[in-house]
């Protein structure tokens, strides 16, 4: 008795208590009592925008929605960063989910629905690095976010200059760059790809729901930084998703990447579509 109560007396495990419950409340098993509104906190954010053939990306998505079209092309995004902060509302005030931040590789593609009045982004899947944290992520990633491929990641690595993957389904991803301090993206481009308030999950052709997120077009998300990338291999898109060919191409030629310090928003909940 008394080792056990050392061992739950311990920082680290509680800190994982907490975790663990926190994320509950976020998932299924309460879903009907609180409702999901997560504010979620990245640093060294970074945008890895792949273009892709609208008629390829126009068959992967519900017919509901429409791929979003930039200089004549569909896109995908790979976002690499760390989670630093998530915060939940309880009895209204905002409260930190204690242990859940780390390491994250995030996938969207790039939509809109025919009228052009909800520009958003389908969530395609999600890497945590892989501990208890990640276990934790991954496990309130598989309860609320239906259709999304969701990880932990034995190997993840982001260092000044180079982020890597290697996966759980065996596909893997690493980019060297650099910050260009000096220079912005094309603030029509970087528009096009930051100002989407509507987060999207599909599952299927017959299943889609639509979830709005606050603060995406909040000035301060606004202070990024052009990406210079020296070396680029991934099969990731190819992988999971079937969009052969489309990582070999050359990417962020065109001041297509970018990168932020910090970068926050709002999760809200999912409604049927």
């Amino acid at each position: 008795r008394r080792v056990h109560g050392e061992f739950l007396q311990s920082k680290k495990m509680r800190s994982v208590v907490v975790a663990f419950f926190c994320v509950l409340a976020c998932t299924s098993l309460y879903g009907e009592v609180l409702a999901v509104h997560v504010r979620e906190t990245d640093t060294n954010t970074m945008w890895i925008n792949v273009p892709v053939p609208v008629d390829t990306l126009k068959q992967f998505l519900n017919p509901k929605l429409v791929p979003s079209v930039y200089n004549g092309t569909g896109w995908i995004c790979i976002m690499l960063f760390k989670i630093d902060k998530l915060e939940n509302t309880i009895f209204g005030h905002w409260v930190t989910m204690y242990g859940l931040n780390g390491l994250t590789g995030k996938i969207s593609a790039l939509v809109n629905t025919p009228d052009g009045n909800r520009p958003g982004y389908v969530l395609l899947s999600l890497d945590f690095e892989e501990g208890i944290a990640g276990t934790l992520q991954k496990l309130g990633c598989s309860s609320t976010q239906r259709g999304v491929r969701c990880f932990t990641t034995p190997k993840m690595v982001q260092e000044h200059g180079h982020s890597s993957w290697s996966t759980d389904d065996k596909a893997s991803l690493s980019v060297s760059y650099a910050v260009m301090d000096d220079f912005r993206p094309d603030e029509t481009f970087l528009k096009f790809i930051l100002d989407r308030p509507f987060k999207f999950l599909q599952d299927g052709q017959s299943w889609l729901t639509v979830a709005e997120q606050e603060e995406k077009s909040n000035p301060k998300n606004y202070n990024v930084r052009t990406v210079s990338v020296s070396a680029f291999s991934s099969d990731i898109l190819a992988k999971r998703f079937g969009f052969a060919g489309i990582e070999s191409s050359p990417v962020c030629q065109n001041k297509e990447c970018f990168f932020a310090s910090t970068y926050f928003f709002v999760d809200n909940d999912n409604i049927p579509f």
